[in-house]
Protein backbone atom coordinates (compact mmCIF):
# COMPACT_ATOMS: atom_id res chain seq x y z
CA UNK A 1 0.00 0.00 0.00
CA UNK A 2 1.26 3.43 -0.91
CA UNK A 3 1.73 5.80 2.04
CA UNK A 4 0.00 8.69 0.25
CA UNK A 5 -2.49 10.58 2.43
CA UNK A 6 -5.19 10.12 -0.18
CA UNK A 7 -5.03 6.33 0.19
CA UNK A 8 -5.20 6.29 3.99
CA UNK A 9 -8.62 5.88 5.59
CA UNK A 10 -7.83 7.53 8.95
CA UNK A 11 -5.68 10.61 9.45
CA UNK A 12 -4.80 11.89 12.91
CA UNK A 13 -5.33 15.61 13.52
CA UNK A 14 -1.65 16.05 14.44
CA UNK A 15 -0.73 14.81 10.95
CA UNK A 16 -2.95 17.15 8.93
CA UNK A 17 -2.92 20.86 8.24
CA UNK A 18 -3.93 23.49 5.74
CA UNK A 19 -2.13 21.64 2.93
CA UNK A 20 -4.68 18.82 3.33
CA UNK A 21 -7.74 21.01 2.83
CA UNK A 22 -8.91 19.15 -0.29
CA UNK A 23 -8.70 15.79 1.50
CA UNK A 24 -10.14 16.55 4.95
CA UNK A 25 -12.14 19.77 4.52
CA UNK A 26 -11.77 23.16 6.15
CA UNK A 27 -12.88 22.43 9.71
CA UNK A 28 -10.68 19.34 10.04
CA UNK A 29 -7.68 21.10 8.50
CA UNK A 30 -8.13 23.94 11.00
CA UNK A 31 -8.37 21.48 13.90
CA UNK A 32 -5.17 19.83 12.69
CA UNK A 33 -3.38 23.19 12.60
CA UNK A 34 -4.63 24.08 16.09
CA UNK A 35 -3.70 20.73 17.62
CA UNK A 36 -0.22 20.81 16.07
CA UNK A 37 0.36 24.32 17.45
CA UNK A 38 -0.85 23.37 20.94
CA UNK A 39 1.28 20.23 21.12
CA UNK A 40 4.37 22.28 20.21
CA UNK A 41 3.62 24.40 23.30
CA UNK A 42 3.39 21.24 25.46
CA UNK A 43 -0.37 21.61 25.89
CA UNK A 44 -1.92 18.17 26.08
CA UNK A 45 -4.71 17.58 23.60
CA UNK A 46 -6.79 14.37 23.70
CA UNK A 47 -6.78 12.29 20.51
Amino acid sequence: MNSSKQEVFVLWFEDIGSDDLSIVGGKNASLGEMISALKKQDIRVPD
